[in-house]
């Protein structure tokens, strides 16, 4: 996915080896969609997920999560495990 229209992504090659992270943290969009797809299909509500990928990485905020699940569906991305 292309994430140059997304504010809270940010591309720094010193980081992660150039790879997208959420703004703040070394952590992917993809890592935590993978694993908030994981858990929706697991059968947790929206909220359930995001809190339990919250605290696979601390530091992405609920916020941070949520804001980026709405923008994927946005787009039509479809979260999978």
């Amino acid at each position: 996915m292309d994430w140059s229209a997304y504010e809270d992504v940010w591309i720094d090659p010193e980081r992660m080896s150039g790879a997208p992270c959420l703004k703040g943290t070394r952590v992917t969009p993809e890592s935590v969609l993978d694993n908030y797809g994981s858990a929706v299909e697991d059968g947790l509500t929206a909220q359930e997920a995001a809190l339990l990928v919250h605290s696979y990485f601390p530091s992405v905020t609920v916020q941070q999560i949520s804001n980026l699940v709405a923008y994927c569906e946005a787009q039509g991305y479809v979260l999978q495990s």
